[in-house]
């Protein structure tokens, strides 16, 4: 199945729009907006533990701290490529939990929700990471 892109989203969007419309921008404007949005959401949920409602009742966006289970440690690679030891990543750094992004959807109103899906972006992975190393038993998340 294929994503939509923010062209084609552009083209619905500005289809009925009037000429005159204070809302009928050009394209550039159209996604610089979005792209403020989604990182001002995004920053929201990563530095303040806040879940987002999606709207039209299609679930939250939150990010889940998980308790590591010891029968399914992560190997650590990095180690193993530098000095040829074999260990595995504990997250010691956060208390013993992992983080991840977290679509809600227990109440959304889907069709088929099982074939719907939420992938994060590397960079929200990335600062995800980060913050859970600087000061990962400090924070509050979702379990």
């Amino acid at each position: 199945m294929k994503s939509l892109t923010l062209t084609q989203i552009y083209k619905y969007y500005s289809k009925d729009l009037d000429k005159e419309s204070k809302y009928n921008v050009d394209y550039k404007t159209y996604r610089a907006i979005c792209e403020d949005f989604n990182k001002e959401v995004s920053k929201r949920i990563l530095e303040e533990a806040w879940e987002f409602k999606l709207p039209y009742r299609l679930g939250s966006l939150r990010i889940k701290a998980i308790k590591m289970k010891y029968q399914h440690l992560k190997f650590n690679y990095g180690l193993y490529a530098k000095q040829g030891i074999k260990s595995y990543h504990l997250n010691e750094h956060s208390a013993e939990h992992y983080g991840r992004w977290f679509w809600h959807k227990k109440n959304a109103l889907l069709v088929n929700k099982v074939f719907y899906s939420f992938k994060a972006t590397r960079a929200n992975l990335r600062e995800l990471a980060r913050i859970m190393k600087q000061n990962g038993k400090k924070i509050k998340y979702f379990n």
